[in-house]
């Protein structure tokens, strides 16, 4: 009997068996990009930068690696010198304001939308809970479409972008 093998995080270990064919994929996270976005985050909040409600629940692209090609191109960026293709400045808004770039896609998370019946990673909601005022009002105020179209129009380097391409749906996955 032949097992699909797959896993979440995109270690070297699974990286490696994707190459030699035996294992099937891996999700990579991509922990460099959170750990330098919120350390950015932290830095544009102590310098007068606001966000929005919608802005405080962001989902951040992940990459299916399938491939031996995008397992081992993912590698290379990832774990091998220099470590991490990420221009930590450019993704700060106090220090780019204009023209500030996350370098991922992200999207709010919408809170409606994930208990929804129709989403794909459907979530129960919590028996009793409501949604505090401010995460109801951003679905019928704008803000929640507005933030994530800002969000999208300000991803224009993809330093992942040849590792994307070399995996089977070619896509960053929100």
């Amino acid at each position: 009997m032949q097992a699909l093998v797959t896993s979440v995080d995109g270690i070297p270990e699974l990286l490696d068996l994707i190459k030699q064919g035996r294992a099937y994929q891996t999700l990579a996270l991509t922990g460099g990009w959170f750990s330098a976005y919120s350390t950015v985050r932290v830095f544009d909040k102590l310098n007068g930068i606001a966000t929005s409600v919608p802005e405080s629940m962001l989902y951040a692209g992940t990459i299916l690696l399938d491939t031996p090609d995008s397992a081992a191109g993912y590698k290379a960026l990832t774990f091998e010198e220099p470590k991490f293709p990420f221009d930590y400045t450019l993704m700060s808004k106090a220090l780019n304001p204009d023209s500030w770039d996350p370098q991922n896609i992200l999207a709010p998370l919408d809170p409606a939308e994930l208990w929804s019946t129709d989403s794909w990673n459907k979530q129960e909601k919590p028996a009793g809970y409501e949604l505090p005022e401010a995460y109801k009002t951003m679905r019928t105020d704008g803000s929640f479409d507005k933030t994530k179209q800002t969000y999208a129009d300000h991803f224009k380097k993809d330093p992942y972008k040849q590792v994307r391409d070399a995996t089977r749906n070619k896509k960053l996955i929100v």
